[in-house]
């Protein structure tokens, strides 16, 4: 869901789509991130059904979520620590 707020939901559905259909789970962010980094090879792209083409920013949506689930990472330790 953070990823979809960044670069829309539509552009994260078809990430996870393909996720799944290289191998990966469509639920981990693990797997889809990586999928949106192939995203923005050209190559890869060629070899996978992408519907959408190639995604540009995909290192500044990965980086946007990696910093919005780190924050809340910080913020459920802090909570326990209460």
């Amino acid at each position: 869901m953070i990823a979809s707020y960044h670069c829309g939901i539509t552009r994260m559905m078809e990430a996870q789509r393909l996720a799944r259909a290289t191998g990966g789970s469509g639920d981990s962010w693990a797997d889809v991130s990586a999928v949106l980094t192939a995203m923005g090879d050209v190559e890869w792209l060629r070899a996978n059904e992408c519907r959408m083409g190639r995604f540009n920013d995909h290192r500044i949506t990965i980086a946007y979520t990696n910093l919005v689930l780190a924050a809340y990472q910080g913020y459920r330790q802090t909570m326990k620590g209460n």
